[in-house]
């Protein structure tokens, strides 16, 4: 019988109620109904198997492997949430989580996930090893530095990922030769990562050395013309360089971002500059439409964790710029509930309240601020004899707690922790630390730690 006759045959028996035509041999013969429950059987035993041998979360956490390969944050927690809801629960999902949170500076969620870890049976040498990255980026390597060297020198872990966090605690403690040194091997390992380029670019930003910050973000995205953290931070360098008319480039590029709010609210700021305001307010009344923790997801994307809440305070600035005070305020206080060390803000709400007949209380806003700038003074003179005494430790602990009380607590911190790439033993600058983590420990368990840290190594404890 031909082929064509078959087709016709199989198409006739259609709708009847006899096996299904799709299951006519070569010869003509329908299986018998208990060979298609057999195989039919099989099938549902095998794919049951593969479910709860977790094939399925196997392959879903390969998806967010390969998204993190990209640096693409928020596609591979998109991947892990899925797999979330719909598949059991597994270890390796649990660390992947862990990795994320890690990498968004979002500590007490990473702990979380790494007790659940635990809880599946994660290995103890990966949770270990996420806890030390999570120290070193934080800037607590002198946790963690011995072990972290270990593992890199043994080939224990993923060495690129183990030779960012490690080359950000180095940044953080201001020591430069060493970080040099970790992102050559970095680079050297994986030469189509642009990460040791943005590591170096950053540094070159610490010492205002904005060309060749430039070039370096720009070789950064010659490896990698995705990798958005060196994007964003090319396009704040051009604006320090008042470029710009290519720092907009830039960000409009960034804000192709499935979270574009960090990549709007600056390229609102180029919009300002180059004298469209109503298109720079525009772009700021859509980031303010988002949540605060959407806007937050979009700078942890970009690796930045700005002190100060910008789209509000820009935002404020240009509706008190066009008369219209009530929102102002309104904008302005949300600016300083964030950070009530943003002068700019402060400033704006002083004479926002002044408009608004409000004198009294706009005058203490503008004592705040004069008391601030008069103590910032001393910051560029400071720097200057920092530059010319670098090994002295006393100017680099005044610049840091000056910046820690009026300015910035990140930046406060970088220059206190500096000291100790001078001496490790400097008393004052423990005792400094200790006082501040005491203070914002709160419940996290890696701010008591540092403060039990520099209280040992200024004395004020018994080891």
């Amino acid at each position: 019988m031909s082929k064509a006759v078959r087709r016709k045959k199989r198409i006739q028996s259609a709708g009847t109620d006899e096996a299904p035509a799709d299951f006519v041999s070569e010869n003509g013969k329908k299986p018998s109904p208990t060979r298609f429950y057999i195989l039919m059987t099989l099938l549902l035993g095998i794919l049951t198997i593969a479910w709860f041998g977790g094939a399925p979360s196997r392959l879903v956490n390969s998806f967010s492997r390969a998204a993190l390969a990209k640096y693409d944050l928020e596609g591979a927690e998109k991947w892990l949430r899925f797999a979330s809801k719909f598949l059991p629960d597994n270890a390796d999902r649990e660390l992947l989580l862990a990795r994320i949170a890690r990498k968004k500076s979002a500590y007490p969620s990473m702990d979380k996930h790494l007790n659940r870890a635990v809880v599946l049976g994660a290995s103890k040498l990966d949770v270990q090893i996420e806890e030390a990255m999570a120290a070193a980026q934080s800037g607590a390597l002198e946790l963690v530095e011995l072990q972290l060297f270990k593992w890199l020198e043994s080939g224990v872990g993923e060495v690129d990922e183990l030779s960012d966090a490690y080359a950000n605690g180095l940044a953080v403690n201001s020591r430069f030769e060493n970080l040099n040194q970790v992102l050559d091997a970095w680079q050297q390992d994986y030469p189509a990562d642009p990460r040791p380029d943005y590591r170096r670019a950053r540094m070159r930003e610490y010492f205002q050395d904005w060309e060749n910050a430039e070039a370096l973000y720009r070789k950064s995205l010659s490896r990698n013309p995705k990798y958005y953290p060196s994007r964003y931070r090319l396009g704040r360098v051009l604006i320090l360089e008042r470029k710009m008319e290519e720092a907009r480039d830039q960000f409009e590029l960034c804000a192709e971002m499935s979270r574009p709010e960090a990549a709007k609210t600056s390229l609102a700021f180029c919009y300002r500059s180059l004298g469209q305001s109503e298109d720079a307010k525009k772009l700021l009344e859509e980031v303010m439409r988002s949540s605060p923790e959407e806007i937050g997801e979009s700078y942890d994307i970009l690796e930045e964790s700005p002190e100060y809440f910008d789209a509000a305070s820009a935002l404020g600035d240009l509706e008190s710029e066009g008369e219209n005070y009530a929102a102002a305020e309104k904008w302005l206080r949300l600016a300083l509930s964030k950070n009530d060390r943003d002068l700019q803000s402060r400033y704006s709400l002083a004479v926002t309240l002044r408009q608004l007949g409000r004198v009294e209380e706009a005058q203490k806003q503008f004592d705040l601020v004069a008391e601030s700038r008069k103590a910032l003074e001393q910051v560029n003179p400071l720097r200057n004899q920092i530059f010319e005494n670098p090994k002295d430790p006393a100017l680099r602990l005044k610049l840091g707690e000056l910046l820690l009380e009026y300015e910035s607590e990140r930046s406060g911190r970088f220059w206190i922790n500096s000291v100790f790439s001078i001496d490790p033993n400097y008393r004052p600058a423990h005792e400094a630390l200790a006082k501040y983590y005491r203070e914002h420990s709160g419940g996290d368990s890696k701010m008591k730690a540092l403060a039990d840290y520099h209280a040992k190594a200024a004395g004020l404890v018994t080891p």
